[in-house]
């Protein structure tokens, strides 16, 4: 049996340093960061202090739910439990970060359409 997204997203893993290491060194002071697929606020958490102000919006209530218990509200990070693919993106992104294993080519095209408009 398939595992729908809702179940992908409870089984969350995260991402090895290098590919953290890689996303925060795009990162500039001035940035505006939007982190789709936030997960456990884990890189937003990483990224606030090098930059304005960090998006991270996850659509797992749960997981937005046990981010915040263990993190509380990081300075500088806005989190936001919706959809990235129908949430109203903010203005004043600068940069994106996608690191989503289970987003598909056409999820990918729709955040690449909707972050140019």
């Amino acid at each position: 049996m398939a595992l729908n997204s809702i179940d992908w997203e409870d089984r969350w893993v995260s991402y090895d340093e290098e590919t953290y290491r890689f996303a925060l060194e795009m990162a500039h002071p001035e940035d505006v960061v939007i982190d789709i697929g936030a997960g456990d606020l884990r890189l937003a958490v990483r990224m606030a202090p090098r930059v304005r102000r960090v998006y991270a919006v996850e659509r797992n209530r749960t997981i937005v739910q046990q981010a915040i218990a263990w993190h509380g509200y990081p300075d500088k990070v806005v989190v936001v439990c919706a959809d990235a693919l129908t949430w109203p993106l903010p203005r004043d992104v600068t940069l994106a970060i996608l690191l989503m294993r289970h987003c598909t080519r056409d999820h990918f095209a729709t955040y690449v359409r909707r972050l140019r408009d």
